[in-house]
């Protein structure tokens, strides 16, 4: 279905066709890969269409706003379809970069993309600032902290200070202690063995569970798109399944996605037993150290101020949670209303519970969550 308008920008007509991902044929696909070249804010990996591929192949909910000006294709919006009108960033709560992808000259944030889209709002959590350039309802927002590998884990190393390198030397020695205690280490960049493979599934299960939460890691329809990114053989992305083994078991693994030289440190994952010698960050160390042979540049650890994410990252990407809206729609409204309606909600509120008003709109309204089955 096609709908027309004007983007208050430029002045050019967008026309914007919302088909399924499996309708992507070839060119488009091609066009898509062309709008992402050379543009290092769409080098992760949840940019790459085989991304929003293996979304769409699980999910009926799946949709892309194809945007055509001038006869020319100059972006693409990967989303689901909730309601009639509201959008909701491609893969949910597993997306850790989210937005649309496109032509230099076109603005995230032109209402005139939703209005040919006939969408009434996109909500967001993980948007990368410089993206919303104006007119974007703001609620918060953090960053994804980055570790730049350019020239090599051994140039990283010379290129940190004296503090980091202080830092590490109690990190060697939790590694010797490790060795001592569960045996020789083994490390494999990419693991296909589907022991390993089962055995980082229980060790997330497992933290999870240690936090209250429920086991629910690669079960419904996120484990099928796990097992979908398994299974892609897309040029531009691959999935990795790093492994840490010690005595012959693994202690510490870690599932993400490669795309345009960048690891997205995703689904890392440890045996609780071994804790105390941080397995996971001699994981990602020996990850760090095989980088350049595996063509990759940079790691990005995803949104979130922990401890070890700092020490490693070179630089921030700065992200937003919030909402696009097109204007008098009732969707804009209610973001309107219930943003100037929370503010001093939160502010009279005990720091222990201001961020619950928030959370529970997120959960009913303007968070990325989808439903269950789509």
């Amino acid at each position: 279905m096609n709908y027309h308008s004007t983007s208050f920008g430029n002045g050019l007509t967008v026309t914007a066709d919302v088909v399924r991902p499996a309708e992507l044929d070839p060119s488009l696909l091609s066009a898509w890969q062309q709008l992402r070249a050379g543009r290092s804010c769409y080098s992760s990996p949840f940019y790459d269409p085989a991304f929003t591929l293996a979304v769409g192949a699980v999910r009926k909910d799946a949709r892309v706003a194809i945007f055509t000006a001038g006869g020319e294709v100059v972006g693409f919006l990967p989303f689901h379809r909730v309601g009639r009108a509201i959008a909701k960033p491609i893969g949910g709560h597993i997306n850790d970069y989210q937005g649309a992808i496109l032509r230099r000259d076109i603005d995230h944030s032109d209402p005139a993309l939703l209005s040919a889209a006939a969408i009434a709002a996109y909500d967001f959590n993980h948007l990368p600032a410089e993206f919303a350039a104006r007119s974007a309802t703001v609620r918060g927002g953090g960053t994804s902290p980055v570790m730049d590998l350019a020239g090599g884990y051994a140039a990283y190393l010379a290129s940190r200070g004296k503090d980091f390198h202080k830092r590490q030397a109690p990190q060697r020695r939790k590694l010797r202690k490790l060795e001592r205690e569960f045996g020789t280490t083994t490390f494999v960049f990419d693991s296909m063995d589907q022991a390993h493979l089962s055995a980082h599934t229980r060790m997330r299960n497992e933290l999870y569970l240690s936090m209250g939460m429920k086991a629910q890691f690669a079960k419904g329809w996120q484990g099928e798109v796990f097992a979908e990114l398994r299974r892609a053989k897309a040029e531009t992305l691959r999935t990795t399944l790093s492994v840490l083994c010690a005595g012959g078991e693994p202690v510490a693994a870690h599932f993400g996605m490669i795309s345009l030289g960048v690891l997205h440190w995703w689904f890392p994952a440890y045996d609780a037993r071994a804790s105390r010698c941080s397995p996971g960050l001699s994981l990602l160390e020996a990850c760090a150290e095989q980088a350049q042979a595996e063509e990759v540049f940079a790691i990005d650890f995803g949104r979130g101020d922990e401890a070890y994410k700092k020490h490693y990252a070179t630089r921030e990407v700065q992200l937003l949670a919030g909402s696009f809206t097109r204007p008098a729609t009732l969707a804009s409204a209610v973001r309107t209303v219930g943003q100037r309606a929370l503010d001093p909600l939160e502010r009279r509120l005990p720091k222990s519970l201001n961020s619950y008003p928030r959370r529970i709109a997120d959960r009913l309204v303007t968070g990325v969550g989808i439903p269950r089955f789509g």
